[in-house]
């Protein structure tokens, strides 16, 4: 039995990880987002790490769609890079083991084109978030290296699970809607993960001597086209998706009106992620299929966020 901590414990990830953790015999303390704060001293930091064996570091700043920070790139790093930091600088001098932390597949960039993105793939975020999360890899290696804190980074794409919040959760609305939606013409791939592939994946890195001081990116190895992706959402919502044909230039132009450029370019762009590293070094599969996945999810959505009919 270790003794982890997990930031960001009440969020997405981390409240599917935290029971995952204690499943498997591990004593947790839990740091949520009222939490979060206090680890922006070096003391907070200090009394989180203490006697703890490994660090699950999932709590940061993520995409904002309603910017409101004077310099959201500053904001970023103040959140993303700083914070973690400072409680990798923490968690070396308490002797903590392991840090693991979760990047984003955004760090190779965010379309991948005809090619798949593995853990060999150029570093070249876009995104402020992503250039944040580059940026805290960074600082992480460097207090490994100083330190001798072993730092495992995953990098996954687009996680989805019940509970979803962002991109994932408006894609359920738009299918249950039943509007029609112009995305018929597109022939992206895209790679997705599960949230409880993922957790099975944490669990294992924090566990395994091969991941130690190591990089990888992981998906659940099924690439689907969005319209792929909106049929089987609506297969599990009982809904037909209306899918009409509209020629990309129109489409962008569209979205561009609406200030929803940057969430269009994510959905039209392919984005497929290699995780056969995984694979080889740790032995890792992914358990639980796409279809699977995505049907527990539009149930969650189905009982939990859908209104009910008038």
């Amino acid at each position: 039995m270790a003794r982890v901590l997990v930031t960001g414990a009440g969020g997405f990830i981390g409240s599917a990880l935290v029971p995952r953790l204690h499943r498997d015999g591990h004593e947790v303390r839990v740091f949520g987002a009222n939490d979060w704060t206090s680890l922006e001293t070096t003391e907070g930091s200090r009394v989180a790490c203490n006697s703890v064996d490994t660090v699950f570091h999932l709590a940061g700043r993520a995409h904002v769609l309603a910017e409101s920070a004077a310099d959201p790139l500053e904001e970023f790093r103040r959140v993303n890079v700083e914070r973690t930091r400072q409680l990798g600088e923490a968690a070396a001098r308490a002797g903590v083991r392991r840090f693991v932390f979760v990047s984003s597949i955004g760090v190779h960039g965010n379309d991948s084109g005809e090619r798949c993105i593995d853990e060999a793939s150029p570093i070249a975020p876009v995104e402020l978030y992503a250039k944040s999360k580059w940026e805290a890899e960074v600082a992480l290696r460097k207090i490994e290296s100083t330190d001798g804190l072993e730092v495992v980074v995953l990098r996954p794409p687009l996680v989805y699970g019940p509970g979803v919040k962002g991109n994932f959760l408006r894609l359920l609305r738009l299918v249950d809607s039943r509007w029609p939606l112009p995305l018929g013409s597109l022939r992206n791939q895209r790679s997705f993960v599960g949230l409880d592939n993922l957790c099975d994946f944490l669990g294992l890195v924090a566990e395994s001597p091969g991941a130690g001081g190591q990089a990888f990116v992981v998906a659940d190895g099924e690439d689907v086209s969005i319209p792929e992706l909106l049929r089987l959402l609506g297969d599990g919502l009982g809904r037909r998706p209306l899918m009409m044909p509209c020629p990309p230039t129109v489409l962008h132009g569209m979205a561009s009106m609406f200030n929803r450029g940057r969430e269009l370019r994510q959905l039209t762009r392919s984005l497929r992620v290699d995780a056969s590293r995984a694979r080889q070094v740790l032995g890792w599969r992914p358990q639980r299929p796409l279809r699977i996945g995505l049907e527990l999810m539009t149930r969650w959505y189905a009982d939990r966020v859908r209104r009910p009919p008038r």
